[in-house]
């Protein structure tokens, strides 16, 4: 593990102190990797047409332009040439720039909403996007105006890099949704493929975007790290009646790993992001006890990561963690497969733990992934494409490689582990 200065471990103490539960950083050594870059996104749900998925990606591993695909989940699905249909080939919010930030999501009526623009200009830098697609799966894109509210001018309030975007709407019959934005960072001069620590601004704040108005929903002071990289797992809604007669909906939202400005957030702790009130939790992940196939894995060997991605089951009962990368690109985090047992009222039964499926029939067991998007498919059958290729070499062998885009799509079997 490289060393850290003194001074650089006065901040982190520091920081570790103002956290809810002494949530602890691990891997203590500079973050060092080609970020930012612009991950994957597979967006499910349209109501036009169920059966067809989205998928936005980047062009090259420069991140340069990008484009957006889509297939039907219904058809059989070829892990080495996935059968997709181009829809864009080109993305109207990185015209002006194709190296711009975008964070992407799927709102309540089935629409793909894009924030994108120059993070270093803020929100004045920024575009909100929509695609609504059609039912033969193809749409229109059109550019949406926005407000900016009460945004100070310390806040990160532009397009982020890595940031997580949270489709919610507190009101369940107004067919609509808001775009809550997560976090992210900023490279402080905009440039692409640098260092990920002290060349880049983090962003702690909770953006919200409700009808066109751009504000920040909650900030430091709530959650007191900056940080990006980090998945973010809806957990099914509650609706509730109130006393209008009207529908209301209360959401939570797990956020797991991710890195800082000096740091990995370790993985003994999931935060949890309660909507409509914006506010945080924090639940202690345990290790669990050997249960038939499955390989237990002590903390220890669950590395810190970020570029992962977090997905639930059918009986929201656990979170099938893959890929990552911890320290920088070229070093894979172990495992690359693992299993998050969701705990007692939040889906699940019991104390959440970590488990590791058996890697004998695992694609990373030489390689890794990062950066990619994932889905959940029929049969609890967990889809992940895009992204890019990663070495998972001992480091003493790991020499400083370029990004490669992945060009393979895998496909795990929640029920069999395959």
């Amino acid at each position: 593990m490289a060393q850290i200065s003194s001074a650089g471990l006065s901040a982190l103490t520091a920081m570790a102190t103002r956290l809810p539960f002494s949530l602890v950083l691990l891997m203590l050594q500079t973050v060092r990797a080609d970020v930012p870059y612009n991950p994957t996104h597979i967006l499910r749900g349209c109501r036009s047409n169920p059966d067809i998925a989205y998928i936005l990606e980047p062009l090259s591993s420069s991140a340069s332009q990008g484009r957006l695909l889509s297939f039907n989940t219904t058809a059989a699905l070829d892990s080495i040439n996935l059968d997709t249909t181009v829809i864009s080939s080109s993305l109207p919010f990185l015209e002006s720039n194709p190296n711009d930030a975008y964070t992407a999501v799927l709102d309540g009526d089935g629409s793909i909403v894009v924030y994108a623009g120059a993070c270093h200009e803020g929100a004045a830098g920024s575009s909100l996007w929509r695609f609504t697609p059609a039912e033969t799966g193809q749409g229109t894109w059109a550019k949406e105006e926005f407000d900016v509210q009460d945004i100070g001018p310390n806040t990160l309030s532009g397009a982020n890099y890595l940031a997580a975007g949270i489709s919610f709407s507190a009101n369940a019959t107004d067919g609509g949704s808001g775009l809550y934005i997560f976090g992210g960072m900023c490279p402080c001069d905009n440039e692409m493929g640098q260092t990920a620590g002290s060349g880049s601004d983090y962003s702690d704040d909770l953006l919200s975007i409700q009808s066109s108005n751009l504000s920040v929903a909650s900030s430091s002071s709530d959650w007191p790290i900056p940080e990006a990289g980090f998945s973010v797992t809806p957990l099914p809604p509650v609706w509730t009646n109130a006393s209008d007669g009207s529908m209301v909906q209360e959401q939570d939202f797990l956020l797991l790993g991710g890195h800082t400005e000096t740091a990995v957030i370790n993985m003994s702790r999931v935060a949890v992001l309660s909507l409509p009130h914006s506010s945080w939790t924090f639940k202690s992940i345990n290790v669990a006890q050997e249960n038939n196939d499955l390989l237990v894995r002590t903390m220890t060997g669950v590395e810190p990561r970020s570029g992962h991605t977090a997905t639930l089951t059918t009986d929201n009962s656990k979170l099938v963690i893959i890929g990552g990368w911890v320290g920088d690109v070229t070093n894979a985090a172990q495992p690359q497969l693992i299993i998050l047992n969701v705990g007692l009222g939040y889906g699940g039964v019991g104390d959440w733990s970590w488990t590791a499926p058996s890697t004998t029939s695992s694609p990373f067991t030489s390689s890794g992934v990062y950066g990619h998007g994932a889905t959940l498919l029929d049969g609890d059958v967990v889809m992940i494409t895009g992204g890019y290729s990663l070495s998972n070499l001992p480091s003493a062998h790991r020499k400083r490689a370029s990004q490669s885009i992945s060009t393979q799509t895998y496909f795990y079997n929640v029920t069999s582990s395959m």
